[in-house]
C-alpha cells in the first residue's frame, strides 16, 4: 500500500488520472441511481393517478409511501427555503457593504472636486482684487 502511495505522489499525472476515473465512476453510479429513483417516482405517481381516476381505494402501502414522500418533500422544501433566505441575507449584506464602499469613494471624489473648485474660486477672487 505504501508503494502505491509513493508511486502516486511521485507521478502527479497518474494521480490526476486516477482521481478523474474514480470521479467518473461515482458520477455514473449516481446517474443510474437517479434514473432508477425517477422511474420509481413516476411508477408510484402513475399508480396513484390510476387509483384516483378510477375511484378505487389505494392499498395502505401506497398511501404510506405517498405520505412519506410528501413529508420528505415538505422537509426538503423548508430546508431549501431556509437556505435561500440565508443566502439572500448574505447577498443583501455583501451588496450593502459594496454600496457603502462605493458611496464613500464617490463622496471623497466629490469632496476633492469641491475643494478644488473652492481653491480655484479663491484664486480667481484674489486675482480680481489684486490687479
Amino acid at each position: 500500500m505504501a508503494d502505491i502511495l509513493n508511486s502516486l505522489s511521485a507521478n502527479p499525472l497518474i494521480f490526476v488520472l486516477l482521481v478523474l476515473a474514480v470521479g467518473a465512476l461515482i458520477f455514473a453510479v449516481l446517474k443510474r441511481l437517479l434514473k432508477l429513483a425517477l422511474i420509481f417516482v413516476l411508477g408510484i405517481g402513475g399508480l396513484a393517478g390510476y387509483y384516483a381516476l378510477t375511484g378505487q381505494q389505494a392499498p395502505p402501502a401506497l398511501e404510506r409511501v405517498q405520505d412519506g414522500v410528501k413529508g420528505k418533500v415538505k422537509a426538503g422544501a423548508k430546508r431549501g427555503a431556509d437556505k435561500a433566505k440565508a443566502l439572500g441575507e448574505k447577498v443583501r449584506h455583501e451588496v450593502g457593504k459594496a454600496a457603502k464602499k462605493e458611496a464613500d469613494r464617490a463622496a471623497q471624489e466629490v469632496g476633492q472636486a469641491i475643494k478644488g473648485a473652492a481653491e480655484d474660486g479663491v484664486r480667481a477672487a484674489e486675482d480680481a482684487v489684486d490687479p
